[in-house]
């Protein structure tokens, strides 16, 4: 299968700066200082600092993503950019800044934990509420999403009720047919305006990475 990067816009969030686009550290911020609340208030409303959001996605691709590779770097990045909800959408975006906050955690002088501590619990809980929300709207975001928080809540040694969103991340899997040989027809059609290179990639990231969650 064919697959060509989704374009970038020339004010991006995120944009290549040095080196090759398969490179995850080629990813650098252009210019936070730029982004308007509005833009960053359509994707999570725990902060309105488009530096620290900057910041942690970048931690985010560089460190947690090069491991599990949930989903399609480019896919997200693309939609976040353009406020698309095809690759990307609110649920996702405040999973993975929680998983970010999560692995990224800094201590005070006293030795407490600090700021990044506080900040994953808010986005995990905001996360969860788009969870809860979107019940019995199997997607493959969601399928991701469970996947992420699974991982933020074995980062806080929460692993019992982690099982919970794997467990869910396993039965949407199998509803949209991600590991079937031959998968629904309904499962394979990429949504009005999707090319089908991009939904295929879509669906075979999501499967590899719960696939060698699993593992």
């Amino acid at each position: 299968m064919r697959y060509q990067k989704p374009d970038m816009a020339v004010d991006s969030f995120i944009v290549p700066n040095h080196g090759t686009l398969d490179s995850v550290t080629a990813w650098r911020p252009l210019d936070a200082g730029n982004i308007s609340a509005s833009f960053l208030g359509f994707w999570t409303t725990v902060t309105s600092d488009a530096h620290l959001v900057e910041e942690l996605l970048i931690y985010f691709f560089e460190h947690i993503h090069s491991l599990f590779h949930w989903f399609d770097m480019f896919l997200f990045i693309a939609d976040m950019n353009s406020r698309q909800t095809n690759f990307c959408t609110p649920l996702l975006v405040n999973a993975v800044l929680a998983a970010a906050s999560a692995t990224k955690q800094e201590k005070d002088a006293n030795g407490q934990l600090g700021v990044f501590t506080e900040l994953s619990a808010r986005f995990y809980q905001e996360a969860r509420e788009h969870w809860h929300a979107q019940e019995g709207q199997d997607s493959i975001i969601r399928t991701q999403a469970s996947m992420i928080m699974t991982y933020v809540l074995n980062q806080q040694g929460r692993d019992k009720v982690g099982m919970m969103f794997q467990a869910e991340a396993l039965r949407t899997a199998r509803t949209l047919g991600l590991f079937n040989v031959e998968p629904p027809l309904f499962a394979l059609t990429p949504p009005f305006g999707i090319s089908q290179d991009n939904w295929d990639l879509h669906r075979t990231v999501t499967a590899w990475a719960l696939y060698n969650w699993e593992a």
